[in-house]
């Protein structure tokens, strides 16, 4: 049996991440520390990368409204703070990075999903005691009903 659509396509958003290193022209090394299990992130990771399904709904474009859904896929950015003084910066390095490292990828992706769109990005709060500070980019796409 073939796998699900939502975890085809968070495989595809992982392979474009995997990219994000200083070698390949990027700010950061991220990519050494893309997941689609957040909580497997390493505490002492000082910057890190994860890809969670949101959700799924109905598709919004006619065209594919009987044979796909809109999936809303959500990349969290980690950066370490502490002992940081540029924390702040780095993590809007790493939010260009993952912006970056989708660009000229549609081949990543299957034939019959749609290319990720870009929605939003937003700062996670930090809570009291947190050593890290973090960003959420929300990206969508019509992926195929299975």
């Amino acid at each position: 049996m073939a796998a699900p659509s939502t975890w085809v396509a968070l495989e595809a958003f992982e392979t474009c991440l995997q990219t994000i290193s200083v070698a390949n022209g990027y700010h950061t090394d991220a990519g050494a520390t893309v997941t689609r299990e957040p909580h497997q992130i390493p505490a002492t990771a000082g910057v890190a990368v994860a890809v969670v399904l949101e959700g799924k709904g109905p598709a919004t474009d006619p065209a594919v409204r009987r044979t796909h859904r809109l999936a809303t896929v959500i990349i969290a950015a980690k950066v370490d703070s502490d002992d940081n003084n540029d924390a702040q910066e780095r993590l809007h390095e790493l939010m260009d990075d993952i912006e970056q490292a989708f660009e000229r990828k549609q081949t990543q992706f299957p034939s019959s999903y749609q290319y990720p769109a870009f929605v939003d990005a937003k700062p996670i709060p930090p809570a009291e005691g947190m050593t890290w500070i973090g960003a959420q980019v929300r990206y969508s796409l019509h992926i195929p009903k299975r």
